[in-house]
């Protein structure tokens, strides 16, 4: 089911084939608390052109939404809406929405699942949305809103260079422009760390890039 891609983690991988669900009870919670769902996500890509709709709930409550995934080279991370436990346990589901009949084979692949304190969640870590070919710039439907000409999302088959850290895409920032989303979930008084990769366009030397979280430059 693997069809040559490396698990994130260990030897094995959990996968739903067509419309199904994996679950079990988390245990030692602590009401009150927030925490945030996450996970590595792929598609087998059995016959090419695929699609599996994965989601996942705690509690019955969704923290990821139903969502197209196609086989990427990469597994991709999957970050739910942070959560507050009500009980000292809860049941996990993961699912996956789209019948073989819809799309060919379609099967999710899992891996890497856990429970950490919460974090916020940004939407399109991986600039997966909207799902291209090649290059295109100023894509629609995008997450992120962006001011100037030059964001562009790009795939390993562009002219763009390395290919992406995880998934099949990735951001292209090309002369002086800004991109941004809002983020929610902060918790007052508490310290975060944001993390990302970067590289330059290959043989064309560096950038100057800015990063920052409510004007404040980190």
């Amino acid at each position: 089911f693997l069809n040559g891609q490396v698990p994130p983690e260990g030897n094995r991988v959990g996968f739903i084939q067509g419309v199904g669900q994996l679950s079990q009870t988390l245990t030692g919670l602590i009401p009150g608390q927030r925490y945030s769902l996450l996970f590595r996500e792929n598609e087998r890509g059995y016959a090419g052109g695929e699609r599996a709709r994965p989601s996942a709930s705690i509690g019955g409550t969704v923290v990821v939404q139903s969502h197209d995934l196609k086989r990427t080279e990469r597994f991709r991370l999957a970050l739910g809406n942070p959560f507050t436990a009500s009980s000292t346990t809860a049941e996990l589901v993961l699912r996956n929405e789209a019948a073989i009949e819809m799309y060919g084979d379609n099967t999710a692949l899992f891996d890497q699942v856990r429970v950490a304190n919460g974090v916020p969640a940004i939407k399109d870590p991986g600039f997966e949305t909207p799902d291209i070919t090649g290059y295109v710039y100023e894509p629609a439907g995008s997450p992120w809103s962006h001011q100037g000409g030059g964001f562009v999302l790009s795939d390993n088959n562009s002219g763009f260079g390395n290919p992406p850290y995880e998934g099949t895409q990735a951001m292209v920032l090309q002369g002086a422009v800004r991109v941004w989303q809002t983020v929610n979930g902060f918790e007052v008084g508490k310290t975060y760390v944001l993390h990302w990769a970067e590289c330059d366009r290959t043989g064309l030397g560096g950038n100057d890039i800015q990063i920052s979280i409510d004007s404040n430059v980190i």
